[in-house]
């Protein structure tokens, strides 16, 4: 038999469980205050990125080893969703058959208002899906080796000579591994409240056109009520995602592309008015936007050539893809 612990040891063991026992007493403290409600959904959002990211790269090796590396991204997500309920997060995606049936390649548009939109966004990948983000989350740790891993492409508005490269190969390269493009064309979070949006940059519209290939539009409902740092607000909630029908592409051209952009994004803000809450009496409103010059598309443009029969301008954006094929290589950042 054992020697019995000593008191010493013992004394140790019950001071252990005794603080054990204040954390859950600390978290219901901590949630009674509007700033603690804030600071654990940041955590819980935190621990749902690295969680499901770390799960991804650690699933890494056996998915290239099978070649099953079009469902990387799609099996990463799926294990994000499953930490939906640590956010407080309740996500409800309307109309998914039309995502689930879309003829690839494809680009695929949603509005973009927070960090909070990396759970959203995992609701609504599908298997080939490459994912357009800015260049500094290839730094952030574990996310950026994750989007790495998973062919994702990563934008640098201030390198305008890598878009000449990149914007000619960005629609052939989707078109042959036939994958679809998530994008925001929005180009920034809006951290809108008043159901808005700002106004679409051009580059995912010049891929789609330049590939002929069908623009999916997703609304994610707004949530400023849910979640908002300017109010430090971390609510949790019900957020509504409808998937709308593909807006065609063929038979436009470059010519056609204001009427494009404006055709999206006013269906996708007649929906957004629809799935969300009215905006509560504090919502702040997004500055009125500059009305669109009929020479912007000169301004602010370089033109390109393509293979295909529209021959778009680059967006002054540039695009930078980490599709790595044998034969697809593009400049990396």
């Amino acid at each position: 038999m054992g020697a019995p612990p000593s008191p010493s040891n013992s004394s140790k063991s019950l001071d252990r469980l005794k603080s054990l026992a204040i954390l859950p007493l600390l978290i219901l403290v901590i949630r009674r205050f509007d700033v603690g409600k804030l600071v654990l959904g940041i955590l819980a959002l935190g621990l749902a990125t690295i969680g499901s990211t770390g799960c991804g790269i650690l699933m890494a090796p056996y998915i290239f080893a099978t070649g099953n590396k079009r469902q990387f991204t799609a099996w990463t997500c799926k294990i994000f969703t499953w930490f939906a309920p640590l956010c407080g997060v309740k996500v409800t995606v309307e109309n998914k058959h039309i995502l689930d049936n879309a003829t690839l390649p494809c680009v695929i548009m949603l509005n973009h208002q927070s960090s909070l939109d990396l759970l959203t966004l995992s609701h609504v990948m599908r298997e080939g899906s490459t994912v357009l983000g800015k260049k500094d989350l290839f730094y952030v740790p574990v996310l950026g080796p994750w989007m790495w891993l998973s062919d994702q492409v990563f934008i640098d508005r201030k390198n305008h000579d890598s878009a000449m490269v990149t914007m000619n190969k960005v629609a052939d390269v989707l078109i042959k591994k036939k994958q679809c493009l998530y994008i925001f064309p929005e180009g920034t979070r809006s951290s809108q409240e008043a159901n808005e949006l700002l106004p679409f940059k051009k580059g995912g519209f010049h891929v789609a056109l330049a590939g002929q290939m069908p623009i999916i539009p997703i609304v994610i409902s707004t949530y400023g009520d849910i979640y908002s740092l300017r109010k430090k607000v971390w609510k949790g909630g019900d957020i509504r995602i409808r998937v709308l029908d593909p807006i065609e592409t063929k038979g436009y051209t470059s010519k056609d592309l204001n009427e494009l952009m404006d055709k999206t994004r006013n269906v996708m803000l007649s929906t957004l008015h629809e799935i969300s809450p009215p905006p509560l009496p504090d919502a702040k409103k997004l500055p009125t936007p500059r009305k669109r010059r009929a020479d912007d598309d000169d301004a602010d443009t370089h033109h390109v050539t393509t293979s295909k029969a529209v021959e778009p301008d680059a967006d002054t954006a540039a695009v930078s893809m980490s599709l790595r094929g044998k034969n697809d290589s593009l400049p990396k950042l």
